[in-house]
């Protein structure tokens, strides 16, 4: 547990903190990153944490409307965020250089919501013993790896469109990056005083199933909004999709 925590913390520490030392993004490479991740993200989902929440629980549609609630949480937790946790790098009008309560009150929005978003991921990283069938979360981990990269980017620009200072903005990464790694320790502390049921447990990772779908979905459209997919992206997405799969293969 405490190599999960380390390397969650880190990988998006640094990650954003990288952003302060990039003079111009690349963005054919970071739209690669962008595909591979989304890519990775929604195949473990779909061949990891949907059929193993789906075999640990009874009543399946009950985890079908959880995994729609989160799907539709994650696009209401965008009005706020936009589009940080799927690694959207451009300026939002109306969103832009706030100024006063205003400025205070989306720069808040968007830092607790991100955060949330971050937290209820990293209770997916509940102690394998504890609720994952195969043994282990070594795939969940590295989808989330893949993910925290391009999100903690996009994190920091999102930061830029407010007046904060450049400690401020250090601070408040230091703050999301370890939302994750408190959730992961939370939603071990909260199963071993038993206070939540194996069903809440599954409730809540179908809620994290459902941000996933919408994320990696979204990261596919916004990839491609001519409906042109080019063969190098195309490539990483398979790439992506390819060695979650193969994870969760060697796993068994």
């Amino acid at each position: 547990m405490a190599f999960n925590f380390i390397i969650l913390f880190a990988t998006s520490f640094l990650a954003g903190l990288s952003f302060f030392k990039i003079v111009r993004l690349d963005e054919a490479k970071y739209k690669l990153l962008l595909a591979f991740s989304g890519s990775y993200l929604f195949a473990v989902t779909v061949v990891h944490l949907l059929p193993e929440i789906y075999h640990q629980t009874e009543d399946v549609h009950f985890i079908g409307l959880f995994v729609l609630i989160g799907f539709f949480l994650q696009l209401m937790l965008e009005y706020f965020t936009t589009g940080v946790e799927h690694g959207h790098l451009h300026a939002h009008a109306g969103h832009h250089h706030h100024h006063g309560g205003a400025n205070g009150f989306f720069s808040l929005a968007m830092i607790l919501s991100i955060s949330f978003h971050a937290l209820l991921e990293g209770m997916l990283l509940l102690h394998p013993s504890h609720a994952h069938e195969h043994g282990d979360t070594y795939s969940l981990l590295f989808g989330l790896i893949l993910h925290k990269i391009p999100e903690s980017l996009a994190f920091v620009f999102a930061l830029g469109e407010y007046s904060f200072s450049k400690t401020q903005k250090i601070l408040l990464l230091l703050a999301f990056s370890l939302a994750s790694p408190l959730g992961m320790l939370f939603s071990n502390f909260v199963f071993d005083l038993q206070i939540f049921s194996s069903s809440v447990f599954m409730a809540l990772f179908a809620i994290v199933a459902g941000n996933f779908l919408y994320i990696s979905t979204t990261i596919f459209f916004e990839n491609s909004p001519d409906h042109k997919i080019r063969f190098n992206r195309l490539a990483f997405s398979l790439l992506g999709a390819l060695l979650a799969w193969l994870s969760d293969f060697l796993m068994f």
